[in-house]
């Protein structure tokens, strides 16, 4: 009886060993489990830490958008991913076909540079120059539920080599070019006053953007319509114009002023002076390089803002010109 007994036991723990095991294969292999690899979540979801830092939890499933445009994002800390550790460099598996990145390890950080952009691991540290375009990041794995611990992300601006530098603390990045400085224009008067002009169908609108305008233009008309984006919904800008924001420089189009740095400027736009950014939502929220051309899909919700980029105090300080912007959906 007592042989029967403990045979018994050795039956149920083999059975519950190999049950446990079948549901760690299934954890990594499953497509009840696999995420959506086209799913994007905004950043304004992660917490931030009192440094500043940005902490990433290893259980944030799908693409979270971290930033736009130049910048080097630095990567610390450990996580543990259904009971084995990863850190941004390595772990102990390597990715399957159900994971968000096959091929790459499990937990490590991941990133690509626009929504079709191609993903790639992060590493320790990495420097982005993407542009107009927007920079996503995961952590790769396949279920998330049982993850713990956090990456901490660190953002920093890239900062240019100057080839010439000045005493305001600009400088430029480039031979400085020979140009004939920026003089009032007969046509500045145009750009007196903000415009916001939109479709009966509430699918495009038109305004005007001064330099002048600290606060920017709301896509919002003067009978309180206002022309709204909803996240995931295709548009693009087009805009046209020329902005005067300095005696000393020429007159700039959308995309701004190229190869001239000023970290002074209110926007992350320090190496487009002059050129045309805009929110989805109130300015502070969220930042991005309208130029002469855009077209994406939104990352927010919200009522677009179009401004000038130049430092807080310059908006009043002999600026002219502007811009004449259209947005449409798609």
């Amino acid at each position: 009886m007592r042989r029967f007994f403990i045979f018994f036991l050795l039956v149920l723990a083999s059975g519950c060993v190999g049950l446990g095991l079948y549901f760690y294969s299934y954890k990594h292999t499953s497509n009840a489990f696999q995420p959506n690899k086209n799913e994007v979540k905004s950043s304004i979801d992660l917490p931030i830490n009192s440094d500043g830092s940005i902490s990433f939890p290893a259980n944030n499933r799908g693409w979270h958008v971290i930033g736009t445009g130049n910048f080097t994002l630095e990567v610390r800390g450990m996580i543990d991913y259904g009971g084995e550790k990863a850190n941004p460099v390595e772990s102990e598996r390597k990715g399957d076909a159900d994971a968000l990145v096959p091929e790459l390890p499990f937990g490590v950080l991941v990133a690509k540079i626009g929504q079709q952009g191609k993903p790639f691991k992060v590493g320790h540290s990495h420097k982005f120059q993407a542009g107009l375009q927007t920079v996503y990041v995961a952590v790769n794995d396949s279920y998330y539920e049982d993850n713990s611990g956090a990456y901490t992300i660190i953002l920093k601006p890239r900062i240019p080599t100057c080839v010439e530098s000045y005493t305001s603390g600009c400088c430029w990045t480039i031979k400085p070019p020979k140009y004939t400085p920026a003089s009032v224009l007969p046509s500045d008067k145009r750009y007196e006053k903000s415009s916001v002009k939109i479709a009966p169908d509430g699918k495009s609108c038109t305004l005007f953007v001064p330099a002048t305008y600290g606060n920017g233009v709301e896509a919002r008309d003067n009978a309180g319509h206002q022309f709204y984006l909803n996240k995931g919904e295709q548009f693009e800008i087009q805009a046209t114009g020329m902005a005067m924001f300095s005696t000393e420089h020429p007159r700039v189009g959308p995309q701004g002023m190229y190869g001239w740095y000023d970290p002074y400027v209110d926007s992350p736009f320090n190496e487009n002076v002059g050129g045309l950014e805009f929110s989805i939502g109130p300015l502070p929220e969220n930042r991005f390089l309208a130029g002469t051309n855009y077209s994406g899909g939104a990352e927010y919700s919200g009522v677009p803002v179009f401004r000038v980029v130049e430092r807080t105090s310059g908006y009043g300080d002999g600026n002219y010109g502007g811009f004449t912007v259209t947005i449409k959906k798609r």
